[in-house]
């Protein structure tokens, strides 16, 4: 991709039984870390790498929660 972020949420939705997952939630470089560099543009990732990369993330470095 051209563009980056700080951030990724990434999600593991069921469409069949309408329920989703969170799968990763941390800065961007952890989750490219797990991807190689020669990979251009957009390309599907298995979730276990996501998974893995989610497991690496420090809480400090994770998006807070907002309670309405």
């Amino acid at each position: 991709m051209d563009t980056s972020t700080d951030h990724l949420l990434l999600f593991d939705i069921d469409f069949d039984s309408l329920k989703g997952e969170v799968i990763f939630k941390g800065p961007e470089k952890v989750a490219l870390a797990k991807i190689p560099v020669s990979w251009i543009g957009q390309r599907p990732v298995a979730k276990g790498i996501i998974r893995a990369a989610d497991k690496s993330v420090d809480d400090r470095d994770r998006l807070g929660r907002i309670d309405r």
